[in-house]
C-alpha cells in the first residue's frame, strides 16, 4: 500500500492509494448504484440509510480498510488509544452540476472519504 501525507495549516491530509482488489470495488459500486435508483434523495443523492454501511457484509473489506487506515494515521500521529470505533459510513451519488456542500462530522477526530468512481477530469 501507497501512502503520502501533505500537513495543510493544522490538518494533515493522508492520502491511501490501492486500497481495494477491483472486484471489491465493482461490488460496491453496483450495491451503490442499485440502491440510487430506490432509496436515494432525488435532491442530494444522499444515501437514506443512516450511514450504516460500516455494518454491511458488502462492505466488509473497505471496512477494514479504513480500520487499517485509522490505526495508521493514529500511530503515526503518536496517540494512544485502546480501541476506535466508526461511527458512521455511508455512499453519496454525484450527477453533473451537482454538489457536495461543505459540512462537518460532529464528535469526529477523523474523517474520510473514498471514492468508487470519479472521473479523470474531477478535482
Amino acid at each position: 500500500m501507497k501512502v503520502s501525507k501533505t500537513e495543510l495549516f493544522p490538518t494533515n491530509v493522508y492520502v491511501f492509494d490501492n486500497v481495494l482488489k477491483e472486484e471489491y470495488i465493482d461490488s460496491m459500486k453496483k450495491d451503490i448504484l442499485e440502491r440510487t435508483d430506490t432509496n436515494f434523495q432525488e435532491s442530494s443523492g444522499q444515501d437514506n440509510d443512516s450511514g450504516d454501511l460500516q455494518l454491511r457484509p458488502k462492505y466488509k473489506s473497505l471496512t477494514n480498510a479504513v480500520k487499517e487506515g485509522t490505526k495508521y494515521v493514529l500511530d503515526n500521529l503518536l496517540y494512544e488509544y485502546d480501541d476506535f470505533a466508526i461511527t458512521g459510513m455511508w455512499s453519496t451519488v454525484l450527477t453533473k452540476n451537482s454538489i457536495h456542500r461543505p459540512h462537518t462530522h460532529s464528535n469526529n477526530m477523523l474523517s474520510g472519504v473514498y471514492y468508487v468512481q470519479s472521473d479523470k477530469d474531477a478535482n
